[in-house]
Formats: C-alpha cells, structure tokens, sequence
C-alpha cells in the first residue's frame, strides 16, 4: 500500500472545475466515457465529510482522478483497490507505477488510500462503512460476484453501488449477474444507467406492517436501457396522463406513445392498497403492488 504524494492545487468548484477535469483525464489510459466521467463526479460530490468511497478496479488511475475530484467537495475519502494486474484479456501488465505517477501529476489530493490487493483479500481486512461503491472489476461472472459479496454487506443503507461495463453495451457477464441479483432484489433500487454504468441504491428496508412486492423485469430493463428508451420523453394519453396514481384515488390508466410503440399503463390506489403496471413517464416499464395494513394510502 503506497499513498500518493502531494502535487500541485486542486480545481475551482463548479462547472468550469468539471469541464477542466474531463479534459485532462482523456489522455489517461482507461474506458469511462465523457458522460460516465460526469456520473461519477456527481455522484462522489454527494458523498459527505468523512465518509467513504471505495472502487474495485482503478487500471491508470483515470476513475480514481474521478472520483477524487468529486470528493473534494464534501472531503470524502477515496479507497482504490487494485493488484494493477489488469485482467486476462490484458495479458502481463503492471500498471501500479502509472497509476501514481498519474495521481501525482494532476492533483493534491491527501485522503486518499490505495490497497494492492485482490479485491476478496482487501475486503476481509477492511473495516468500516462505504458511502459510494464503484464496481470496475475483472467482468468474468464470478469475478463480479465475489466482488459484490466481497464488499455489499460494508454499503450503508442508503448508499450506492454502481457497475462499469453494464448496461447497455457492457460486458454479457456483467448484465446477467445484475439481472440475476438485483433486478426483482427488494434491497436494492435500479436508479439509472449512464452509457455502461448501472447505479444501484441499497434502500432500507420497508416497515414490517407494510407487505410489499416489486418486480422488476429483465426485460423492462432490455427496454429501458437496452434499445434506448432510457430518459426519453413519452407521450401519455389517458384519464390522468401525468399521473401514476389517480389523485381521487380509485383507477388510473394511460397509454405512452414513443414513436412507433405503443406502451399501457394502468394503476389502483386505496387507502390500504396500491398497485401500477406498465409503461411509466421517462420509457421505463414498471410493476409494483404494496398493501399497508396501518391504512396509509
């Protein structure tokens, strides 16, 4: 383990302080996208004082630059874990010595720790909370896996977990490990897709009165993300159009048109009871059905 020295005076705040950090990480070696750059600037600036972001897989350091910049804010802590070995299709490589030259060379930055260790290793030695978990691992399957069972159970509730090479060009192991323990998982909340980062939060848990069931399908998911719906504005015919819920209570439905497609919707709400189906605003498929037996709808 090796800290990074000391260099030169961080950016300014602001949108010009964001802009400026894009521009110089392009020329650092690694595969984040201009709009997956930005995410995790947003993202690592909410994190607060004290608190923790850790990545799995930082390569030249061009995430981690990232992820620093966006710390600042708030003087977050960064942990980067890596062996600097890369993966299988990289061959032999050791990119450690790049990696801190690169820190070195764009920043200031003090709280920061890097961990040369495989990432099931690191996260038995490690204690403590993570406010923000950036996954960029090897992309073999089981290699996700261990890195999500490695470090999931150390994400404060309410923190956030976010997938490199996802959705919706990413890697095929990637997609299927998150289709297969996350969508449709009660403790987790499918918040965006950016390019190939997925962002996920760990939601508390509801109150043991509220029964609640939600499923989110893998093939809303395909159409979200994956032929581009994601974000897009629909337009919504129907009895309340822009609603998901009546404001009466009693039945809702509504029909969403994006070019050629036409998508249902339909909802039921109660004082003990609520459900939707179907296509909601922004292209995204949804099914969710609660039951409070308090009566609080």
């Amino acid at each position: 383990m090796r800290r990074p020295e000391a260099s030169s005076p961080g950016h300014d705040n602001g949108e010009a302080s964001v802009f400026s950090t894009i521009k110089e990480l392009r020329h650092i070696d690694g595969w984040l996208t201009e709009r997956e750059l930005k995410l995790l600037l947003s993202y690592s600036s909410k994190v607060k004082k004290g608190k923790v972001i850790l990545e799995i897989g930082s390569w030249k350091g061009r995430s981690t630059l990232c992820l620093l910049e966006g710390a600042k804010k708030n003087h977050a802590k960064v942990v980067a874990v890596d062996t600097f070995k890369g993966s299988a299709e990289h061959g032999d490589v050791d990119t450690y010595d790049e990696f801190i030259a690169n820190i070195n060379r764009h920043a200031d930055y003090g709280n920061l720790e890097v961990i040369r260790d495989a990432s099931e290793n690191a996260a038995q030695k490690w204690n403590g909370e993570i406010s923000l978990l950036f996954i960029d691992g090897s992309h073999k399957y089981e290699d996700v896996e261990k890195d999500f069972n490695s470090w999931e159970g150390k994400v404060e509730k309410g923190g956030y977990i976010l997938f490199h090479d996802s959705f919706p060009q990413g890697w095929l192991d990637v997609q299927l490990f998150i289709i297969r323990r996350l969508f449709g998982n009660d403790d987790y909340n499918f918040i965006k897709a950016v390019d190939t980062i997925s962002v996920f939060r760990k939601e508390p848990r509801r109150h043991r009165n509220e029964l609640r069931f939600k499923f989110d399908s893998p093939l809303h998911e395909f159409l979200h993300n994956g032929i581009g719906l994601s974000g897009k504005e629909v337009r919504r015919k129907g009895r309340y159009p822009d609603e998901i819920f009546s404001p009466r209570n009693g039945w809702n439905w509504a029909l969403a048109e994006y070019g050629n497609f036409r998508f249902p919707f339909i909802s039921y709400r109660s004082r003990y009871i609520k459900f939707y189906i179907g296509w909601l605003p922004k292209g995204n498929f949804g099914f969710k059905s609660s039951l409070n037996l308090k009566g609080g709808y």
